[in-house]
């Protein structure tokens, strides 16, 4: 592949959009009721786009495994990109179910890294997963208004394998999915309003902050019957290792090259378009476990019963792939048998911006918190990224805490402190971590910082943007990367009081890509936070936060290599970042005057 590694697009003018593939799960033994609506209106948004669209129903693991084996070794010279929806029962870490076992969701998208499947290096690879991924039910916080508020040289470039990645799942790690029996899901319906709408206009990362946005605001489940299964809440997650932005345009552009099928495309839109209460029923203000808008949990065992006493997540008595993990992944899987015993009843917390609105409010200063566990280390080049955060943060008028020396335990300590602290006059929060030391052990709970700063738990930042940087190790595989030749080719509501799912407003963001190493300069500091900090010191003013670090992915997986003559193994490794968003909004990082 590709081109000019300086473009801040992948280039969509191949021959042909490319392959969506989509696995449904929706067996008599398995029931999903509503999936085959998500299906009828997938495969039109994606022929809509281009894609050359297949469907497979209700495969045991091994033939899943087998189609993507086969796929992966598809050429895709003259495509896009490649595209894979999964829509299925899930389980916590990262699990999801075929009609036999369970698998860890690796086992869908690996096979397509770019040293594997090399056609589609430096090319988009999408992959959608509508399922459950736990058993938490998110009730959500109240946000109250309290009275204010390209060029072609030939030359050859090497590129991550891991690069091009964006995993987009239904909801949050640990938290349930939800599904309409007639509409079909919440998430996979409003991905595909938004991209026959959108699609020809709009960045794919900013459409799926929009599709977050609807599905956090504009859903909750409704069932007094049983006070578990009320007003329930979910925001998706995505999962980035892009290094462009994809703008998707029509399938017309592919056959006759006309640039503009945009109104065609929106015809579509308002005629599949849902509304906003096209889940519940509009006549009553209660549901009957029956009624047909009764929304369902994107699990078996959460359809109408006889009683609705019944409708809480019930995993399946599956035996997980073995090919997937061992045992010890498994030993945190919650009962199956039990409700949650850490459901709460619904928050409220201050509203900081109108709901409609496609910006966080961010009028006021944020709070900028580093912490640096290298400085006692003078090869650590930790000195350099810290001393450029302090500035960068500084100079975005972020109010800046740096926290030297620090271990994992005292980093735990601060965190759990800083969560209880009054955010009231605050725009948002930004945590950094420079942690030079990191084992499994310390990378795990480096990843579960930000969950005490869910809504529910620390209010005064319900509804505000909360980032977390990590600059750490994520194991210790090495990333050889592939070489890649160039081809010629605000507005509020007044008073008015809303909802929104606790885990919303997240953008996790990692030097690394699961299980790889990160790298740094001993003397320059590390290619992942000074890219960072150029980026922000350039942009912040004109760039959303998404858009900004999908440049910065861009910087440290095109300029940098390592280089250690001493030792092949470490010598021109590579390294791309990834980004994990649950915001519902964009970010604009905007000095302060």
């Amino acid at each position: 592949m590709s081109f000019d590694p300086e473009s801040k697009k992948y280039k969509m003018c191949y021959s042909r959009r490319g392959k969506a593939v989509i696995f449904n799960h929706d067996s008599s033994k398995n029931p999903r009721p509503g999936s085959s609506v998500d299906v009828k209106k997938l495969v039109n948004t994606y022929e809509s786009l281009g894609f050359q669209t297949k469907v497979h129903k209700n495969l045991k693991f091994q033939n899943i495994k087998s189609k993507i084996k086969k796929l992966s070794r598809e050429d895709f010279s003259d495509a896009d990109c490649l595209c894979i929806t999964v829509l299925t029962h899930g389980l916590s870490r990262n699990y999801v179910e075929a009609s036999d076992v369970a698998y860890k969701v690796h086992e869908l998208w690996t096979p397509f890294t770019d040293d594997k499947c090399k056609s589609l290096a430096g090319k988009p690879k999408l992959f959608i997963i509508q399922a459950c991924r736990g058993d938490k039910r998110d009730c959500g916080t109240i946000l109250n208004n309290e009275g204010g508020t390209e060029t072609d040289n030939g030359e050859s470039y090497t590129i991550p394998s891991h690069a091009d990645f964006l995993l987009a799942y239904s909801s949050v790690e640990g938290t349930v999915s939800f599904r309409n029996k007639e509409s079909g899901s919440w998430f996979i319906q409003m991905l595909c309003d938004e991209l026959q709408k959108n699609a020809a206009k709009m960045d794919f990362l900013k459409l799926l902050t929009t599709v977050s946005r609807k599905v956090a605001l504009d859903f909750e489940t409704e069932n007094e019957y049983n006070p578990s299964c009320h007003k329930n809440k979910q925001v998706p997650s995505v999962v980035s290792t892009l290094i462009r932005d994809i703008h998707f345009t029509s399938a017309g552009d592919k056959s006759s090259g006309n640039q503009n099928q945009i109104d065609a495309i929106q015809d579509m839109a308002g005629k599949c378009e849902l509304s906003a209460d096209g889940l519940q029923d509009r006549n009553s203000d209660r549901l009957a476990p029956n009624t047909p808008g009764t929304p369902i949990l994107e699990e078996k065992g959460c359809t109408s019963y006889n009683s609705m006493a019944a409708c809480y997540p019930m995993h399946s008595q599956k035996s997980v792939a073995s090919v997937s993990s061992n045992a010890n992944d498994m030993t945190d899987m919650p009962n199956p048998y039990n409700p949650l015993k850490d459901h709460v009843g619904t928050s409220h917390a201050k509203m900081p911006v109108g709901k409609e609105s496609k910006e966080y409010n961010m009028s006021q200063h944020g709070i900028a918190v580093v912490f640096n566990n290298g400085t006692n280390d003078p090869l650590s080049g930790s000195k350099y990224d810290e001393n450029k955060l302090i500035q960068t943060y500084e100079n975005l008028g972020l109010k800046t805490e740096l926290h030297n020396n620090v271990t994992m335990a005292d980093i735990q300590s601060k965190i759990e402190n800083l969560s209880k602290e009054n955010f009231d006059d605050a725009a948002c929060l930004c945590v950094t971590v420079l942690f030079y030391d990191a084992n499994s052990e310390t990378m795990r709970a480096l990843e579960n910082l930000w969950t005490h700063f869910t809504a529910d738990r620390c209010k005064t930042l319900a509804g505000k943007p909360k980032i977390f940087i990590i600059q750490a190790r994520r194991g210790k595989h090495v990333d050889s990367g592939v070489d890649n030749v160039r081809s010629t080719c605000s507005e509020t509501d007044g008073r008015k009081m809303y909802r929104i799912p606790n885990h919303a407003d997240f953008l996790l963001v990692y030097s690394t890509a699961k299980d790889c190493v990160a790298w740094r300069d001993s003397e320059k500091g590390s290619w992942f936070i000074q890219s960072l900090c150029d980026e922000l010191q350039s942009n912040a003013s004109e760039l959303d936060l998404l858009k900004l670090l999908t440049n910065v992915s861009r910087k440290v997986a095109l300029h940098h290599q390592s280089s250690d003559d001493q030792m092949s193994r470490r010598n021109e490794q590579k390294q791309v970042p990834c980004v994990v968003s649950m915001l519902i909004r964009d970010v604009y990082l905007r000095p302060k005057t």
